[in-house]
């Protein structure tokens, strides 16, 4: 029989219809491969982002510095950027090319863009946000179909500058230093507050300014400023007779026999420690092993226990003995202790958060040995071995010295102790009546001697012998010490450098000694 013509026109349809379905299924696999691979591309340029942006805020939250009253960044816009590309580049994990924009906002905020490495800009003063936005191009199949070849993706973060609260507490890597600083809120050198700089005219960029003394020579003198953390008192009886327990919160129990952890060797041979091993709770053999032993070891190690600004020492029972009772200033003894914040700052400028209340806080004692160059040595030892580079480690030492023309290296933020008032001791004096409170003229009633100054300020009196034996812990605040900013007899450094969490008030503003960052909507 002869075909119809109908079956005849029906050949091959077949093969139509696979091809039809082969390019569906060719396509919708290709647009599955793009749309994963987006994903995944999407993913990694937020890691990127997010990453990106906590870098660059961390690096600005630690890095202000006050000059002349004014706060602004050390770090240049270039060294901003190279560390946004650098974070950015180790958190993308994929081949396709990776580009980064990055910005500065104010409170508004009104955005100033990046002007990318190499840049020695200073970042707007002001600044409170940072925004990067990464972006990214990658070869899309579904795309070359309609004669496309690549295909653009872009994610964005932005993180929120805070000022944030110090700690009391000392960590491996933020150590509590062995040294006191008197607190001295508005001192001769340089403008507004004791952690304000100056820099050279014009000062064009903030990383040039002028690092500080920790302690200058018109405040406290000689090596004074040493103190002794260790759990019992050197002072009260002699450490031969050791049963006083000293007057801090928490002392360190990682290395003592008290504590019964093992003792720690001694940083170095010439730290003199009787037996080469170095015990928290204090093991000092006779006086001298405060300075050589116990102060260096306390450098270098750092202080893991804790002060604290809110203890009440008023009912402790003897032989340990309380801090002397004193009126609240002014016009006391304690005339640095203003009731409230907002006072505080409106008196001196600035705030300080913590800050001890007027009857509260530790005391710690001090040694009064020349050990400055034992201490130096110490620290220097502890920032060669375990500092880390920050973005002034190439600035060059311009002034006269051992270091001078050195690089200033490596670095460690240290946390410092400021003292506002202190007390004497005398074994001549019944227990019980030993310590009293310093005071700057004798001949004036107890109700207004001040113990805020040290004892022969007024006449010019520059001698360690004249430090009291213990002081008052006021606040702590971070200090940031390089290896070749230490010479035989001074520390130079900045204050601040201190990175932590966002405090739950957060946003504060931005101050000198601790800021943290943290990531926020881009709205």
């Amino acid at each position: 029989m002869r075909p119809s013509r109908f079956h005849a026109e029906q050949a091959g349809q077949a093969l139509v219809l696979v091809g039809a379905a082969m390019v569906v299924l060719l396509g919708s696999l290709a647009l599955s491969v793009d749309w994963g691979y987006a994903l995944a591309a999407r993913r990694a340029l937020q890691n990127a982002a997010d990453a990106s942006a906590m870098a660059v805020g961390r690096t600005l939250a630690t890095t202000t510095v006050v000059i002349d009253g004014t706060l602004r960044f050390m770090a240049t816009d270039g060294q901003l950027y190279s560390r946004a590309s650098s974070v950015a580049a180790a958190n993308f994990g994929l081949s396709s090319p990776l580009t980064l924009t990055l910005q500065y906002g104010d409170a508004t905020p009104t955005w100033t863009t990046s002007a990318g490495a190499g840049s020695g800009a200073e970042p707007p003063a002001g600044t409170v946000y940072v925004r990067v936005t990464a972006h990214t191009t990658y070869r899309s199949f579904f795309a070359a179909i309609t004669g496309r070849t690549q295909v653009d993706a872009e994610a964005r973060a932005r993180v929120r500058l805070s000022g944030g609260t110090v700690p009391t507490a000392g960590t491996p890597s933020t150590p509590l230093i062995a040294l006191a600083r008197h607190f001295a809120p508005t001192p001769a050198q340089g403008a507004g507050s004791m952690f304000s700089t100056t820099c050279p005219s014009p000062c064009s960029n903030a990383r040039t300014a002028d690092p500080v003394e920790l302690w200058p020579a018109p405040l406290l003198g000689r090596a004074e400023t040493a103190i002794d953390y260790s759990r019992y008192s050197h002072t009260d009886p002699k450490p031969a007779n050791k049963t006083v327990l000293s007057v801090v919160t928490d002392w360190d129990r990682t290395g003592s026999a008290a504590a019964g952890t093992p003792l720690i060797p001694e940083a170095v041979k010439n730290f003199k420690c009787s037996g080469g091993l170095f015990d928290t709770a204090g093991n000092e053999k006779d006086e001298r092993e405060n300075g050589d032993c116990a102060v260096p070891n306390w450098d270098y190690f750092g202080f893991r226990g804790t002060l604290s600004l809110t203890s009440d020492w008023t009912a402790v029972a003897l032989p340990r003995e309380a801090p002397t009772a004193y009126p609240s200033g002014p016009p006391g003894p304690r005339g640095l202790c203003s009731p409230s914040d907002a006072s505080w700052q409106a008196t001196y400028g600035y705030r300080l958060d913590p800050r001890a209340p007027c009857d509260r806080g530790d005391w710690v004692e001090t040694v009064k040995d020349n050990i400055r160059k034992e201490m130096n040595d110490a620290l220097e030892l502890l920032i060669t071995t375990s500092g880390g580079n920050g973005v002034v480690a190439d600035r060059i030492v311009n002034w006269s010295g051992r270091n001078n023309n050195e690089a200033f290296g490596k670095a460690v933020t240290f946390l410092v102790p400021l003292w506002d008032c202190g007390e004497l001791y005398d074994n001549r004096k019944q227990q019980g009546s030993r310590w009293d409170l310093t005071f700057r003229v004798t001949n004036l009633p107890p109700a207004d001697r001040d113990c805020t100054d040290p004892p022969g300020k007024e006449t010019g009196t520059d001698d360690w012998k004249n430090l009291p034996d213990r002081v008052h812990v006021l606040t702590v605040a971070p200090f940031t010490i390089y290896e070749n900013t230490i010479e035989t007899n001074s520390i130079r450094g900045f204050w601040g450098g201190l990175f932590v969490d966002p405090p739950a008030d957060a946003p504060r503003p931005l101050w000198v000694l601790a800021n943290s960052a943290y990531l926020v909507p881009d709205d």
